[in-house]
């Protein structure tokens, strides 16, 4: 995470994440502020973690082998960790495989459906900025590059995060790419993580099928995982009408069509669509109220005119930018002429 990069100059930064964005978030309550274990350590780690951590480098070339600078830091948390380290990695899918080989331990791959995912992600714009982020990474993988290249996703770099967070803010996609670049990063995080993890966890399913959670327990001991319980596990389901299944699954079959130009396997890409697919059919058996799911689907509505509301604002913003930069050029010469 890019507030990590204050290791190096102001560690007491770590110490202010509030407790209102955790429940923004919908994190649950802690005894100790979020980065409580890095703060620990600071000293041990100031000087390793580099901005470049955080996206520009999200993704390890095709050698899988990690780079210096990452394994010194990474290595750095491991030798200095109060227990046995676990890493909470939700920028490992660009390197699961280089991780894989720099690292023993066990690898386990925790993901969600991504139409859950991708709402959870609207609880803050943040979310947003990170995936235009991740695009603006290098050595993207070419299915990703395409996606970017028909979502007109620019590149932007600068050596302040935040310059580059205020480009993305300033940048946001419709509602019909903003899915599609985020399906795109899913399905390669997807099948990253099912070809290079030790054990494979669907947090949907473990929501709420009580056998499922058994049967994961039962799994995690057999790499002496132990003493985890999965009751309290109640991730948030979404509920969607037959239309919006159409809009979801025109865009998933599109970014599936790229990634087999690309040269991925169509059984491979088939059991990703399986996989996040079967979930959802089955909640559908719920008992929610008809009344429930139609309000839910009326709050999903007005997000997606929202979003390209702030699009359609945006573009307008950045034309009136470049007419009065123009406007500002002509009067410019014509005082030089005057």
């Amino acid at each position: 995470n890019e507030t990590l990069t204050c290791l190096n100059s102001d560690p007491q930064k770590l110490l202010e994440t509030s407790a209102d964005m955790e429940n923004t978030l919908r994190h649950p309550a802690m005894s100790k502020p979020y980065y409580w274990e890095f703060y620990q350590i600071n000293n041990e780690l100031k000087g390793l973690f580099y901005k470049s951590f955080s996206y520009d480098d999200f993704f390890v070339n095709e050698t899988q082998v990690l780079d210096e600078k990452q394994k010194a830091y990474i290595s750095s948390l491991i030798t200095n960790a109060k227990g046995r380290p676990v890493f909470q990695f939700c920028r490992s899918s660009g390197r699961i495989a280089a991780l894989k080989n720099a690292y023993d331990g066990v690898h386990v791959h925790l993901w969600r459906s991504p139409r859950n995912q991708w709402w959870s992600f609207k609880i803050i714009a943040w979310f947003d900025f990170l995936v235009l982020l991740i695009y603006n990474a290098s050595n993207l993988p070419p299915p990703l590059l395409e996606v970017k290249t028909l979502c007109g996703i620019d590149d932007y770099h600068d050596v302040d995060i935040e310059n580059e967070i205020k480009y993305a803010k300033k940048h946001p996609l419709d509602s019909s790419c903003n899915y599609f670049a985020f399906f795109a990063l899913w399905l390669y995080a997807y099948i990253e993580g099912e070809r290079y993890s030790d054990i494979s966890i669907s947090i949907d399913r473990l929501s709420f099928e009580p056998e499922y959670r058994f049967e994961i327990i039962n799994h995690l001991s057999k790499y002496e995982i132990n003493n985890i319980d999965f009751k309290d596990c109640e991730i948030p389901q979404s509920f969607f009408t037959h239309e919006e299944k159409i809009f979801y699954e025109e865009i998933e079959n599109q970014v599936v069509d790229i990634f087999v130009a690309k040269g991925y396997k169509k059984d491979v890409l088939d059991g990703a669509i399986y996989a996040h697919r079967k979930p959802t059919k089955e909640l559908e058996t719920s008992t929610k109220s008809a009344v429930h799911k139609k309000n839910l689907l009326r709050a999903r509505e007005a997000t997606l005119r929202f979003i390209d509301t702030t699009k359609e604002a945006e573009s307008r913003a950045e034309k009136a930018e470049d007419l009065a930069l123009q406007a500002e050029s002509r009067a410019e010469k014509a005082e030089d002429l005057a």
